[in-house]
C-alpha cells in the first residue's frame, strides 16, 4: 500500500536501522515512535496503512 499511495515510493528501516540515526544522541521522550502514535490523545481515525508506517523521534546532544 505505501508503494502505490500519495506519498510516492520510499524505504523500509528496521528498528535497530532506524536508532542507528541516534547513535551518540540521547533520546527525549516519547523516544522513537510511529508519528500516529507520538500523541496518543488525539484521535487515530482516517489514517490509512501507509501513514501509520512513519517513524518519528527526539533527541539531544548529550
Amino acid at each position: 500500500m505505501f508503494l502505490h499511495s500519495m506519498m510516492g515510493s520510499g524505504t523500509f528501516s528496521t528498528r535497530g536501522q532506524l536508532m542507528d540515526l541516534f547513535d551518540g544522541l540521547e533520546m527525549v521522550d516519547p523516544g522513537l515512535v510511529r508519528c500516529t502514535d507520538w500523541r496518543r490523545d488525539d484521535p487515530q481515525t482516517g489514517q490509512n496503512a501507509a501513514q501509520r508506517c512513519i517513524a518519528g523521534g527526539v533527541a539531544r546532544k548529550p
